[in-house]
């Protein structure tokens, strides 16, 4: 009913300005009536108004929604990921033949974006091309979810759909790039899905209940499961209530909108053992209600007011060495996304803007250069 309000003056303005007969008061209202109308119809740019990512970085290049649904990607691009033919893209470039983006996902091996058609669209190793081509195999989508070679949707009636790597062969798990076709596609045996995650060979699907149901290849418990066993059907994570996923390696995190974190999996990217630990889900704290949450291959962060908030390790500058922080804060205002890749990390703010940060050794944090950034870089989109 509110948001109708602005409408509602744009109306009244115009009805004025028609019949008062005022000259340049006239013009003044029509001149209101269509500030009115464009301030009830202009999202704020940096404002997301669903659960749709508008940044994605994967471990050494990253990719963001710009003005008219357009997207641009940088970072190492040996693979094609950026879609440009450079090995490295330091700087942002358009990925060509993209508009009406509505969310992008990136993965070590692929690059994607969902249209406001509901089509989903990818690039890089997994296709063998740089330029966009459409994923016919899947169905019309609502939201898109990139792992290493896995490409999910989540449709308008909550099914999950997938294609690319399906972690299993014959029954069994299998290396991380093996079966990358996108000739055809499966659904888990899962509904009601309102979030995914995936990590480097499982997944995670949060239901309209707030239950919480993994499958794939278990190594580190990242399935949530009691002992080391691989699923193939969609498990339940006992204990466990979310709305919100993120998984990374052997990693996976929930949370719901309150302040309760729950991790799983590899305990040293999420800041609870210094070596790599099977850890059985337990309630991880950012100080704060998160904002958003990413898990990344050595921490997990958050963006929890005006920081982002780091649990695991990140790298030293200028030697770029791996060193247990445990937790570390970065000052960051209005923080609203949050991505992390294995060197680098960026977030974007409430005015749209995209930071990034990092080692920066295959020119992920979008400066134009290789030289690291102990602080958020505004990235020029």
């Amino acid at each position: 009913m509110f948001r109708d309000l602005p409408e509602l003056s744009s109306a009244i303005a115009l009805v004025l300005a028609l019949f008062c007969g005022c000259g340049a008061k006239t013009d003044l209202l029509l001149e209101a009536a269509r500030d009115a109308a464009a301030d009830s119809t202009a999202p704020d740019a940096g404002e997301r108004t669903d659960d749709r990512r508008r940044l994605s970085m994967s471990w050494d290049h990253a990719c963001a929604i710009v003005d008219r649904g357009r997207v641009r990607c940088w970072g190492y691009n040996a693979l094609g990921l950026v879609g440009e033919t450079d090995e490295l893209r330091a700087s942002p470039t358009e990925v060509p033949g993209l508009s009406d983006v509505v969310e992008v996902a990136t993965g070590q091996l692929v690059s994607c974006a969902l249209d406001g058609n509901g089509r989903v669209w990818c690039w890089g190793d997994v296709l063998g091309s740089r330029t966009p081509l459409e994923v016919t195999s899947l169905p019309p989508a609502e939201r898109l979810f990139v792992g290493s070679a896995t490409i999910c949707i989540i449709s308008a009636v909550g099914l999950v759909a997938c294609t690319g790597q399906s972690f299993f062969s014959g029954g069994f798990c299998t290396p991380p790039v093996a079966d990358t076709s996108l000739d055809g596609s499966w659904q888990p045996s899962v509904t009601d899905v309102v979030d995914l995650a995936i990590g480097q060979r499982h997944a995670c699907a949060a239901r309209s209940d707030g239950s919480v149901w993994c499958w794939g290849c278990e190594e580190m418990l990242e399935l949530g499961s009691p002992g080391p066993r691989d699923h193939t059907d969609p498990v339940r994570v006992e204990g466990v209530s979310a709305v919100h996923l993120a998984a990374e390696t052997n990693a996976t995190c929930a949370w719901t909108d309150r302040e309760d974190v729950w991790c799983w999996g590899d305990g040293s990217q999420f800041g609870v053992s210094l070596t790599i630990l099977p850890v059985s889900p337990r309630q991880v704290s950012f100080g704060a209600t998160p904002v958003d949450l990413d898990v990344g291959v050595v921490s997990t962060c958050s963006g929890v007011g005006d920081e982002v908030v780091c649990l695991g390790s990140t790298y030293d500058f200028p030697t770029c060495t791996n060193r247990w922080n445990g937790r570390v804060a970065f000052d960051l205002p209005e923080v609203r996304e949050v991505s992390i890749g294995y060197m680098d990390m960026c977030a974007r703010d409430a005015q749209g803007r995209v930071w990034c940060w990092g080692c920066n050794q295959t020119g992920a944090v979008g400066d134009g250069s290789t030289t690291g950034h102990a602080v958020p870089f505004e990235v020029p989109l």
